[in-house]
């Protein structure tokens, strides 16, 4: 999830050194929080090499449905249909029933794990998640503190958010990664965490400052942070609003089952500004968000692309023929538009001299003087350069 600027200054760096730099990445997942958008548009104008064959899940139906979801495809939500995996709730339901799920799973051995759009939902559920273990005596209540001022004990689960390569792990030269899950097995005097990563493959040592910045409770988690995490079981909540890369991403964490929540109904707009929307049932809510392509641009598309609609017919016909409306009114209010065509005129004869506009209240007349323009316009075409002229200019 390299940003532009990031990305900047790497190849900057590669340039100095004469280095070569591959891209490794897929841009329909989810893209950095700054600004981002280069790997999708490198991909769109460059290409480049494609996986075919994903090897995470247990069941290779479920990756052809991940793919579904990732092209935008609503059919990919027969897979989960067909298995019971689509949830049917209530926003008030959808906490507490993805909750219990995630508790059942617990207590009879997969990883599992919680995800969800919002920041606060996550806080919620990781919180209740913590209580109910130290409750059960799985959790140690007292510990260090993790990043937002949230404590953990030993025992508690636990993810990594920011890459550091001077934290080793294990020891084969490995180290700390954003999105690794562990599980706390010892808490030092100097509030340092003993870790150990949650398939048992690795330890680590955590300093103090390092978890306070960069450590989260791992039980739930957003879609964002998700992003790099693997688990036997995902439990998503998935709400109206939700673009098909968040749910790509969420429903692609789990290698034997990912299960999606999906709210049906929210509450009523207190302020009654607009009649409630009609209820929808899970699949549909979810054919939306497949549908809802969230990616972002790069700076070089968005100017592109707005460059092209400044001179797209469908845009500036419609603004044409409402300034020629405004200046025919223009001239019956305050005197004649020599320049003006009359309305069975055709194209316009000739152009030149200022626009007369109507007087505002208790003004006299003013005038507004568009500068020089083109003489005789063989029609509507030839216009469109003078009415935009940053638009692009384009050969007959």
């Amino acid at each position: 999830m390299a940003s532009t600027r990031q990305l900047d200054a790497v190849l900057d760096l590669a340039r100095e050194r004469g280095a070569v730099v591959r891209l490794v990445g897929d841009p329909e997942q989810l893209g950095a929080v700054d600004a981002g958008g280069s790997l999708g548009m490198l991909v769109n104008r460059v290409g480049g090499v494609t996986l075919t064959e994903l090897h995470r899940f247990g069941d290779p139906l479920e990756a052809h449905a991940t793919v579904g979801i990732r092209t935008g495809d609503p059919s990919a939500i027969e897979f989960y249909s067909g298995r019971d995996r689509i949830h049917e709730v209530s926003r008030d339901q959808a906490m507490d029933q993805a909750y219990a799920d995630w508790r059942a799973d617990r207590a009879i051995g997969p990883r599992s794990l919680l995800v969800a759009k919002s920041n606060d939902t996550v806080a919620a559920l990781n919180a209740r998640a913590r209580g109910d273990l130290v409750a059960a005596g799985a959790v140690e209540a007292s510990g260090a503190t993790l990043r937002g001022e949230v404590t953990a004990g030993v025992g508690d689960t636990v993810v990594t958010r920011t890459v550091d390569r001077t934290i080793a792990a294990g020891a084969k030269g490995d180290f700390v990664r954003n999105g690794d899950l562990w599980r706390i097995t010892a808490i030092g005097e100097d509030a340092s965490l003993s870790v150990q990563r949650i398939d048992g493959s690795l330890t680590a040592v955590l300093p103090a400052a390092y978890a306070a910045a960069s450590v989260d409770l791992g039980y739930a988690t957003t879609a964002h942070r998700s992003q790099g995490m693997t688990v036997d079981r995902s439990r998503t909540i998935t709400e109206p609003g939700m673009s098909r890369q968040e749910l790509y991403v969420a429903a692609s964490r789990g290698r034997q089952e990912n299960h999606l929540y999906t709210v049906v109904e929210d509450g009523l707009d207190l302020d009654l500004h607009h009649q409630p929307d009609p209820r929808s049932d899970a699949e549909t809510v979810l054919a939306r968000v497949i549908t809802t392509d969230g990616n972002e641009r790069s700076a070089t598309e968005t100017i592109e692309t707005e460059q092209e609609a400044a001179g797209a017919l469908d845009r500036t016909v419609p603004e044409y023929l409402h300034a020629l409306d405004l200046t025919r009114l223009a001239g019956e209010l305050d005197g004649p538009t020599p320049w003006l065509p009359a309305p069975a005129a055709g194209p316009l004869a000739s152009i030149g001299g200022p626009l007369n506009v109507p007087p505002r209240s208790g003004s006299g007349s003013s005038t507004w003087d568009p500068g020089p323009r083109p003489n005789a316009p063989s029609g509507c075409g030839a216009l469109m350069p003078w009415h935009h002229p940053s638009a692009p200019r384009r050969s007959p």
